[in-house]
């Protein structure tokens, strides 16, 4: 090869460069937040479904009390039907755990659609009259046995959304 093939090879390169750069940026931005909470959702959707599955469920109802003496009953099961895929309004990203009351009040929980999932930290972590059991809590037993297929749910969904990309902007 002479200099001239060089030089014409070489900004062919340069140009085929730019080209996929601007492409590129074009793509980030078609990923604003409402699109990666998107992309994301089928992921978390994974691990809400493992660590729900993992919850140890009481046979009995319990109860908790305010300074106020106000009576709160947690029925079999509010702690897994606690457990969602949780969009917050001030992030991009997705967050899976349980869902807490958002008002105060006693009233009856696991019974229906009403639940609080306040005390996840105690069976997550454990506490001083109950440790943390050697297998781990819920919530991090569902992340480490489905991790690979959380990552490659991610990665699907970008695939499938740069090939979404592609599509459209190759007519």
């Amino acid at each position: 090869m002479n200099n001239q093939q060089l030089n014409r090879a070489a900004k062919d390169t340069k140009r085929d460069i730019e080209k996929v750069t601007k492409t590129l940026n074009k793509l980030i931005k078609k990923f604003d937040e409402k699109e990666i909470k998107k992309l994301l959702r089928p992921a978390a959707e994974i691990l809400a479904k493992a660590a729900q599955a993992n919850v140890n469920s009481s046979e009995k109802v319990h109860y908790k009390y305010t300074e106020g003496g106000q009576k709160t009953e947690y029925r079999p099961g509010n702690l897994k039907k606690s457990i969602k895929v949780l969009a917050l309004r001030k992030t991009n990203s997705l967050f899976v755990g349980p869902a807490l009351n958002k008002r105060s009040g006693g009233g009856v929980f696991g019974k229906g659609k009403r639940v609080d999932g306040w005390y996840a930290h105690f069976q997550e972590y454990g506490t001083i009259n109950m440790p943390t059991p050697r297998n781990l809590g819920f919530m991090r037993r569902a992340y480490i046995a489905n991790k690979n297929k959380i990552i490659g749910e991610i990665f699907k969904q970008v695939k499938n959304k740069v090939k979404e990309y592609e599509r459209e902007n190759s007519k």
